[in-house]
């Protein structure tokens, strides 16, 4: 049976965690964590996400942030391809370093976001990474942010605060989490079977930890969003007109793009090719594969290879003036 697509809403809280390609120890270093949490404050400010909570471990990461101007699948994408550059160049290695896809759970404000904040900033003392006193200066963790210990300027403390009532919101969040939590809870319950794919997405409530309005309303907006008309059909862009366009940027013969083989030239014009449609254009990953007679997996290893490839950006910037010119032109 197939999932359900992931929930994509704005101004909605998700939990996310994304495990490390072939479970390596990606975050040993404290440079890398360094530059990760960097690459994601920036993409915060930029896409206007908001962080509740972060968890750093030496192969995942898990946080909890509402979304902002983008969705959540591209908040991540932009994250995880910026930080596989830099890794990349720093070992001398090619190719994924964060797994797809990433695991995530739509949150209502209140007591079950309440529950996700403490489990994620628990998160190093359960792993072992340091006892729970130790976790007012552990790094790895957004904890020493909110009771201010530490300079985390990616979570939004101010909110973190004022989901408790208390007179003293600082003492009673650091109670909150000292206290632990019950792992029979069917929040908590819910969280790790999502973390560990045992979650059955074909059923979108699945997705969702919250009240049951809160549920039906999440699953409306959705569905909502989803009869949105595709930019393809709002533009009259095809595929072929992508193609084209692609190769005659880059210089290459009518028509190479799609003979067998793999020139790094056709390889990029081909990662290119299927990274504008999907992005650009919302061409569907089987209207694609259709279309360059390929199976969907090979089209979906060619958008991660692009997603890592130096000088993505600048490519895709130059295809979507190439077409908005065209498309201005025919108008």
């Amino acid at each position: 049976m197939s999932c359900k697509p992931r929930l994509l809403l704005s101004d909605t809280v998700y939990q996310v965690r994304s495990d490390s390609a072939r479970n390596e120890k990606i975050f040993k270093d404290e440079n890398m964590r360094t530059f990760f949490l960097k690459c994601f404050y920036k993409l915060l400010k930029k896409h206007l996400f908001s962080c509740y909570a972060f968890s750093i471990a030496e192969n995942h990461y898990h946080m909890a942030i509402r979304t902002g101007n983008i969705t959540v699948s591209k908040f991540f994408r932009k994250l995880n391809s910026a930080f596989a550059r830099y890794y990349n160049k720093k070992k001398g290695t090619h190719g994924a370093v964060v797994s797809r896809p990433f695991t995530s759970t739509l949150f209502e404000d209140g007591e079950e976001l309440k529950q996700l904040i403490r489990y994620i900033h628990l998160n190093p003392v359960r792993s072992g990474l340091c006892s729970i006193a130790q976790l007012d200066s552990y790094t790895g963790c957004g904890h020493g942010g909110v009771i201010k210990r530490l300079e985390q300027s990616c979570l939004d403390t101010d909110f973190i605060l004022n989901l408790f009532n208390e007179a003293d919101k600082l003492r009673a969040y650091e109670e909150f989490v000292n206290n632990g939590f019950n792992n029979h809870d069917p929040v908590i319950i819910q969280i790790r079977e999502s973390n560990s794919g045992k979650q059955k997405y074909c059923n979108p409530w699945n997705q969702i930890v919250g009240s049951e309005e809160f549920k039906r309303r999440v699953i409306e907006q959705d569905a909502s969003q989803r009869v949105k008309v595709p930019r393809y059909d709002i533009e009259n862009v095809s595929l072929e007109r992508i193609h084209t366009t692609i190769e005659m940027m880059l210089e290459m013969q009518e028509g190479e793009l799609m003979r067998q083989g793999r020139t790094n030239i056709r390889s990029t014009a081909r990662e290119l090719f299927a990274y504008v449609a999907r992005f650009r254009f919302d061409f569907s990953g089987v209207k694609i594969a259709e279309y360059l007679k390929k199976s969907d997996s090979a089209v979906s290893r060619m958008l991660s290879r692009f997603e890592n490839l130096n000088g993505k950006d600048y490519l895709v910037e130059m295809v979507s003036r190439l077409m908005e010119e065209e498309i201005r032109v025919a108008a």
